[in-house]
C-alpha cells in the first residue's frame, strides 16, 4: 500500500495514469496459491483507510475464488469437449472398414482439436525391419507413401521404445537425435508430438504432428489427449488391418479352391500348368512366370511352362547349375525371395543362358517356391516382376500354397500318364506277343519285330542278333533314323569271348545301358550308325537260356532310362520266345496251347477287380495252367516287405486251416529271393522246413517270383500231393510268363488303390477346410452361444468320412448341444473344451458303428473345439465390457450430479443414489471424522430408502467397524455372517443396529 507515491513515477510509471498519487495492490489467492493481483489508483495521497483497505481485502479473496471458479468450469467445459470429440472420434472410426476412409476420418477428426497442417499416421509389423507412412500431410499437402528404417528419425525411436514423445522447441530435437545418434526424417520441427499405436500389447503405428512455425505448441495435456485419440486409432487401425486380412483371406481361399477345383479335373500336365498360370496371374503380380521341373536323375530342369508379359516361351532342358537359385531352392525345400535394389537393377548384366523368357528385360522383384512331393522337392514355381519390392510374406505363402496343389496335380498327371503309358506298354506287348506268335518264318519274324519297335518309339536304329554256336551273329535291322535305308550286316560276327557291348549283354544275361557311347570304352563305333549316342542292349532269353540281345540305339545322351529297360526286356522276352517258336517249329502246337491258356488266364486277371480280389483269381487262374492241385498267392506290402495278401487254392481249409500266414523262410525264401524252384521230392530237399501237422501235405511244387522290372512282389507257387505227377519245363515256362503279366496287374491295381485312397484323403481335406471356414463365418455373425454350439453339433457331422454315422456333442457346463447319445456310445473321440484356462466341457464325436477315426478327423475336432472356446471367451468378455460400462457409466452420472451440488449433504445423497445402483444398499451411512477434535460426526444414514436423524457422537461413541476402519485406513468387507467374521478380524462385537 502505497499513500504517496510522489509527483515522480518512481514507484509506479503509468502514462494512462499520470495523476495517480495513492495506489492498493492486493494478491488474489485461492486455496493458498496466489493466481493474480489487483491494483486500486487514487488521483489524492493517503486516500485509502483501514477500513478501505479491509473492505477491498475482503473483495479481493471473493474475486480470486470467483475466478478460480469460472477457470474450473471453463476446464471443465473444455475436458467435456474434448470427450465429446473423442467419443465422436471413436464412433467415427468405428463406423469404417476402409483404410483409405479410416486415415481421412482421422485427420478429419483430429483436425477438430489439433492443428493438422502437419500430420501422419505410420504402420508397422512386429519384428520387420521398417515402417511405412501410410498417410502423410505435409504443409497441408498429402504425401506419396513411402517406407523408412526403423533405426532412423524420432518415429523408429517410438517404435523400438514404445514411448511417446514431446518436443517444445527445435533445439530440443536437436539435442535428442544428438544424444541417440541418429538424424531427422525430412524438414527439423520447431514443435513436435508422437505416440505409439498400440493395441492388445501390440505396436501397430505411429500417430504425429508438428509444427515448423511455432515453438511450445504442444504440453502435457496435448500428450494426453493426442495419446487418448491414438489408442482409438490403434484399435480401429487393427481392425481394419484384421477385417482386410480376413477379405483377402476369404477370396486366396477362393481362389485356392477353384484352382483346386480346375486342377483336380485335369489329368493331362499341360492343362493342369496352363490352369495354375491364368490363377496365379489373378491374385499377384505376374510379368514373368515360370515352372520348372528337376530330373534328379539325370541332374536336368526342364522347363514345361513359361510366360513373360502373356507371351509364352518355349524353353530347352538344361543341366541344373550348382550355383543358381533353382539349385537353391530344391536343395534347401524353401521360398527364396529376392527383392532387387535399384542399385543391382543397373549393374546387372545377365547372359542368354541366365534369363528366362525376354532376355532384354531384367526383373526387379523374383519369388521362388518349391514344388514338394511328400519329402522330396520335384521343381520350382516362380513369378517375377519388372516392379521393385513387388512381393511380401504374403505372397510367398499364397505362392506356397499353390505350388502345393500344383505339385499333387503334377503327380497325379505324372501318374496318370505313367499308368497310361503302362497300358499302352502292355498293350504294346500284347499285340507284339500276338504278332510274333503268328509268324512262323524266322526272318519275317525278325524284321517285324525290329520295325514295330522303330515304328511305336521312334529310336534312331533297333536291331536282333543271335547266338549261333560261340558267336553272336546280327540277324535283322530296321531302317536309320528318318531316312529310307535299312541297316543290313550280315557278315557282322562277335565273338563271345570278345569286344563290345552286345557281347557283355549276351554273355551276362543282363541288360546293359549306356546313355553316353563316347564315354564307354567297351562301345565301338559301328560304319552307318555313327550319330548313335546312346545304346540299350538287352538279352534274348528262353528258359534262362540267352539265344540273342535285342539293341536299341539313339542319336540322343541320356536317352533310356530304367522304364526303358523293363520294357525293351519284356519285349525281348517275348521276342525270344516267339525266335525260339520259330526255329521250333514241331512244338507249334505245343505253343499255341500255352498262349491260349496263358492268355485266358491273363484275361481273368485284366478284369477290374480290387487287389484282394485279384489275388484270390490269380491263383485259381496258376492252378488251372498248370494243371496243378494245390496253389498259393503270397504278395509283400512294398513298405515293409512283409505279407500282405496270402490266397490258397484246393486246400480243404477245414481238414487243414491255415493258422497263421506264412512268415517267408524256407523255400517261400528261395522265391522271395527271386529264384524260380521246381522240386519234385519236397520232404527231401535241404532248403525246406518241417511242415507243421495242421498243414496239407505236398511232394512237388513250382514257384515263381512275381516281378515288377527288378522288385519281387511276392510269389505264385503250385503243388501236388504224393503220388501226383511232377512238373515240367513247360509248366515252369508258362507259370513264369503268367507271373510277369500277374505282377503288372498288381502293380496296376496297387496304383490305383493308392490314387483312390489319395483322393479320398483330399476330398476328406476339403470337407474340413469347408467345415471350419463355415464355423469361422459364423463366428462373425455373433450368434447367440445355444445355437452356436447346437449349429456346430449339426454343421460338424458333414466333414467326417462317414457323415451319416456320426454324432456330435457339446456339453458345456451341465447343458448339452446336439445329439447327446454320442457321449454313450463306445466309438468316440473327445476333446476337452477350455475356456480362460478352466476346462469348461467337452466336443465328443462318435460314430453309431464301429469305425476307426483319421488322424486328419482327430486334428478337426481340435480345431473345432479351439474354435468354440475361442468363440465362448469371446462372448464372456463382451458381456464383462457390457458391465463394465454400465458400471462407469453410473460412476460418470454419480460424479456430474456431484460436481454442481452446493452442500455436503446433496453430495453425500447423490453418493448414495449411485451406491444403491451399483450394489444393494439396505442400510447406508457417512461417518465424517475431525481428528483433532477427536468428533465423529454420523453425516446420513438411510434404512431402508428412508433417511434417520443425524448425530454427533464422540471417539467413545464410534462405532466398532467404523473405529477399525479409522485407525486401519482401509476398506472392510464382510460378505456374510458379519459380526462372526468381525470378532475374527479382531473387532469387538457390538449391537447389531
Amino acid at each position: 500500500i502505497a499513500l504517496d507515491v510522489g509527483r515522480e513515477a518512481v514507484r509506479f510509471d503509468n502514462p494512462y495514469l499520470p495523476e495517480t498519487r495513492s495506489e492498493m495492490a492486493l494478491p488474489l489467492i485461492s486455496r493458498g496459491q496466489v493466481i493474480g493481483a489487483m491494483t486500486i489508483q487514487s488521483a489524492r495521497p493517503a486516500a485509502f483507510t483501514q477500513d478501505d483497505i479491509t473492505a477491498l481485502q475482503t473483495m479481493a479473496n471473493q474475486l480470486a475464488n470467483a475466478i478460480e471458479n469460472a477457470r474450473l468450469f471453463e476446464e471443465r467445459d473444455r475436458r467435456i469437449t474434448e470427450l465429446s470429440i473423442v467419443n465422436e472420434i471413436g464412433r467415427a472410426m468405428s463406423a469404417t472398414l476402409s483404410l483409405e476412409a479410416l486415415l481421412e476420418v482421422v485427420h478429419l477428426q483430429v483436425s477438430r482439436l489439433f492443428d493438422t497442417t502437419n500430420f501422419y499416421i505410420a504402420s508397422y509389423e512386429e519384428g520387420s525391419e521398417e515402417w511405412a507412412s501410410i498417410f502423410h500431410i505435409e504443409r497441408g499437402e498429402q504425401q506419396p507413401l513411402a517406407r523408412y528404417s526403423i533405426e532412423a528419425g524420432l518415429t523408429g525411436y517410438i517404435i523400438r521404445h514404445r514411448r511417446p514423445l514431446l518436443f517444445r522447441s527445435q533445439a530440443e530435437i536437436i539435442a535428442f537425435l544428438e544424444a541417440q545418434g541418429t538424424e531427422a526424417l525430412g524438414e527439423m520441427a520447431r514443435s513436435w508430438l508422437g505416440v505409439p499405436l498400440i493395441t492388445a500389447e501390440r505396436l501397430v503405428g505411429v500417430m504425429a504432428i508438428q509444427s515448423y512455425e511455432r515453438e511450445d505448441l504442444y504440453d502435457e495435456e496435448a500428450l494426453a489427449l493426442f495419446s487418448t485419440i491414438a489408442a482409438q486409432v490403434a484399435t480401429a487401425l487393427d481392425n481394419v488391418h484384421l477385417f482386410q486380412e480376413r477379405e483377402r483371406r476369404i477370396t486366396e481361399l477362393a481362389i485356392l479352391d477353384q484352382i483346386r477345383q480346375a486342377i483336380s479335373q485335369q489329368l493331362e500336365l499341360e492343362q493342369v500348368l496352363e490352369t495354375v498360370y491364368e490363377q496365379v496371374c489373378q491374385m499377384m503380380p505376374a510379368d514373368a512366370f515360370f515352372l520348372a521341373l528337376y530330373d534328379a536323375a539325370r541332374g536336368r530342369v526342364t522347363y514345361p511352362l513359361v510366360y513373360d508379359q502373356g507371351r509364352r516361351y518355349e524353353m530347352e532342358p538344361d543341366v541344373l547349375s550348382p550355383r543358381g537359385y533353382l539349385a537353391r531352392v530344391l536343395e534347401s525345400g524353401r521360398p527364396y525371395l529376392w527383392n532387387r535394389t535399384a542399385e543391382e537393377l543397373a549393374n546387372l548384366q545377365l547372359t542368354p543362358a541366365q534369363a528366362v523368357g525376354d532376355v532384354e528385360k531384367v526383373s526387379a522383384s523374383l519369388l521362388f517356391v518349391p514344388l514338394r512331393s511328400g519329402q522330396q522337392t520335384i521343381g520350382v514355381l516362380s513369378v517375377q516382376s519388372y516392379r521393385m519390392n513387388a512381393y511380401d510374406e504374403q505372397h510367398i505363402t499364397l505362392l506356397q500354397s499353390i505350388a502345393d496343389q500344383t505339385a499333387i496335380a503334377i503327380e497325379r498327371a505324372r501318374l496318370f500318364e505313367e499308368i497310361r503309358s503302362r497300358a499302352e506298354d502292355l498293350a504294346l506287348l500284347n499285340e507284339i506277343g500276338q504278332t510274333m506268335a503268328s509268324v512262323l518264318d524266322l526272318d519275317t519274324l525278325l524284321r517285324q519285330i525290329v520295325d514295330t519297335i522303330k515304328e511305336r518309339f521312334g529310336h534312331y536304329f533297333v536291331g536282333v542278333l543271335l547266338i549261333e554256336g560261340e558267336e553272336l551273329v546280327f540277324r535283322s535291322g530296321s531302317l536309320v533314323g528318318d531316312s529310307d535305308v535299312r541297316w543290313e550286316r550280315g557278315d557282322l560276327r562277335l565273338a563271345l569271348d570278345g569286344y563290345g557291348l552286345n557281347v557283355v549283354a549276351a554273355s551276362s544275361g543282363q541288360p546293359v545301358l549306356v546313355n553316353d557311347v563316347n564315354s564307354d570304352d567297351r562301345y565301338s563305333t559301328v560304319e552307318g550308325l555313327e550319330p548313335v549316342q546312346a545304346e540299350l542292349d538287352v538279352p534274348i532269353t528262353v528258359q534262362g537260356r540267352v539265344i540273342g540281345t535285342l539293341t536299341v540305339q539313339s542319336d540322343q545322351p541320356n536317352a533310356f532310362d530304367q522304364t526303358d529297360v523293363t520294357l525293351m526286356q519284356s519285349l525281348a522276352n517275348q521276342a525270344g520266345i516267339a525266335i525260339e517258336n520259330a526255329r521250333l517249329f514241331e512244338q507249334t502246337q505245343t505253343a499255341l496251347a500255352e498262349s491260349e491258356a496263358l492268355y485266358q488266364a491273363t484275361r481273368a486277371i485284366s478284369e477290374p477287380l480290387a487287389l484282394e480280389p485279384l489275388v484270390e483269381s490269380l491263383v485259381e487262374a496258376a492252378c488251372r495252367l498248370t494243371q496243378a492241385r494245390y496253389g498259393v498267392v503270397l504278395t509283400l506290402d512294398p513298405e515293409t516287405g512283409q505279407p500282405a495278401h496270402f490266397k490258397t487254392y484246393g486246400v480243404d481249409l477245414g481238414r487243414f486251416p491255415i493258422r497263421h500266414l506264412p512268415q517267408g523262410k524256407g523255400l517261400l525264401r528261395m522265391v522271395l529271393n527271386g529264384q524260380t524252384i521246381r522240386i519234385d521230392d519236397v520232404p527231401g530237399h535241404p532248403g525246406a522246413l518241417r511242415m507243421p501237422d495242421w498243414h496239407f501235405p505236398i511232394q512237388t511244387v513250382l514257384g515263381v517270383p512275381l516281378l515288377y522290372g527288378e522288385e519281387v512282389q511276392g510269389l505264385v507257387m503250385v503243388g501236388e500231393p504224393l503220388g501226383r505227377r511232377a512238373f515240367t519245363e513247360r509248366d515252369e515256362r508258362i507259370l513264369t510268363s503268367f507271373a510277369t503279366q500277374a505282377a503288372v496287374a498288381i502293380e496296376s491295381r496297387r496304383l490305383f488303390e493308392q490314387e483312390q485312397q489319395a483322393h479320398r484323403q483330399l476330398n476328406l481335406r476339403v470337407q474340413e477346410l469347408a467345415c471350419l471356414n463355415d464355423i469361422g463365418r459364423k463366428i462373425d455373425e455373433s450368434p447367440p452361444l445355444g445355437e452356436f454350439l447346437a449349429w456346430v453339433a449339426d454343421r460338424v457331422p458333414e466333414a467326417m468320412q462317414y457323415p451319416d454315422l456320426a454324432l456330435v456333442a457339446i456339453r458345456l457346463h451341465d447343458q448339452v448341444y446336439g445329439d447327446a447319445q454320442a457321449f454313450a456310445l463306445p466309438c468316440q473321440i473327445v476333446q476337452s473344451l477350455h475356456v480362460s484356462g478352466q476346462q469348461a466341457g467337452q466336443v465328443c464325436i462318435a460314430y453309431r458303428e464301429d469305425r476307426d477315426f483319421l488322424d486328419e478327423e482327430s486334428a478337426l475336432l481340435g480345431d473345432v473345439t479351439r474354435r468354440v472356446s475361442g468363440y465362448i471367451e469371446r462372448l464372456q468378455l463382451v458381456q464383462q465390457l457390457q458391465l463394465r460400462a454400465e458400471e462407469q457409466a453410473i460412476l460418470n452420472t454419480t460424479g456430474q450430479a456431484m460436481s454442481i451440488c452446493q452442500d455436503t449433504r446433496c453430495v453425500l445423497l447423490e453418493a448414495y443414489r449411485g451406491a444403491s445402483r451399483l450394489m444393494e444398499a439396505d442400510v447406508f451411512y457417512v461417518t465424517l471424522y475431525d481428528q483433532e477434535r477427536d468428533q465423529a460426526e454420523l453425516a446420513l444414514r438411510i434404512v431402508d430408502g428412508q433417511e434417520q436423524e443425524p448425530r454427533i457422537a464422540g471417539e467413545r461413541d464410534v462405532g466398532e467397524l467404523t473405529r477399525y476402519m479409522l485407525e486401519h485406513r482401509q476398506p472392510l468387507l464382510l460378505p456374510d455372517r458379519v459380526w462372526e467374521r468381525a470378532q475374527a478380524a479382531g473387532i469387538k462385537p457390538v449391537q447389531a443396529t
